[in-house]
């Protein structure tokens, strides 16, 4: 696993292996994964928003978000990115969803609790950059100080939240080698022909 170069981890082939069971094989496979995963995003960035703004910016940026090129148009590519967004938007959801929502009871909270760990847990293990939002999303307990979002978390919350955001990020450098990954492409990225220096030969 810590060979793996690009930042590319198991995770986007063990979804596919996982799709090849229950769908017969096929090379169209991974397009419909992520078209399907194009279409998760959307709704949870309708959800986030449902929970933090209102309805009329949810639908406004879960429309927007659909039609942008760059996140859920190019999604029906067989790239591991369009299913990384997918896990990042699932994140982000549950990561709010636990610290904001009013939850009705104490089983409820611990099973948010216990899905978001599950999806930073997969969120680490398909891309690696994805680690650096193991580093964000503690900021996020700090929003409603400027979102003034009521009611606003509390501590016990936000300790759980940093918990399990330091477990993972902690587990992902120990066991996937990011900095040894890092090292690796930084001199694979120095044997190539194009650089910054003569980058300056481009601008007009």
């Amino acid at each position: 696993m810590r060979e793996v170069s690009s930042g590319h981890y198991i995770g986007w082939p063990a979804i596919l292996r996982f799709a090849s069971r229950i769908f017969p094989h096929s090379t169209a496979l991974p397009l419909y994964v992520n078209l399907l995963g194009s279409c998760v995003s959307v709704v949870c960035i309708y959800l986030l928003c449902i929970l933090l703004l209102t309805k009329e910016t949810a639908w406004c940026s879960s429309v927007l978000f659909a039609i942008t090129p760059t996140f859920a148009v190019d999604g029906m590519a067989a790239y591991a990115e369009p299913v990384s967004n997918t896990f990042i938007s699932l994140a982000a959801l549950w990561y709010i969803r636990y610290l904001y929502a009013d939850h009705d009871t104490t089983l409820s909270e611990v099973v948010n609790w216990c899905v978001l760990a599950l999806t930073l847990m997969l969120l680490v293990v398909i891309k690696r950059e994805n680690v650096i939002l193991l580093l964000m999303f503690p900021l996020l307990s700090l929003l409603g100080k400027w979102t003034r979002i009521n009611p606003f978390p509390t501590t016990t919350k936000i300790a759980n939240s940093f918990m399990i955001c330091a477990a993972v990020f902690v587990c992902s450098i120990f066991s996937f080698g990011v900095f040894g990954s890092l090292m690796r492409e930084s001199q694979e990225f120095g044997q190539f022909a194009f650089s910054a220096m003569n980058g300056v030969h481009l601008v007009p």
